[in-house]
């Protein structure tokens, strides 16, 4: 995974969020049960 700001790694802290190792930006965060995408059945 590459930060979306300076292209360089991102890398999984210990507390289970992500850094990037260049600039320390968190470029991802946790999705909520309510916000995350439902697939729908293709019938």
């Amino acid at each position: 995974m590459k930060c979306i700001e300076c292209n360089a790694p991102v890398v999984e802290t210990v507390e289970g969020s992500y850094a990037c190792v260049s600039c320390g930006t968190e470029p991802v965060s946790a999705r909520k049960r309510d916000s995350a995408a439902r697939p729908t059945a293709d019938d």
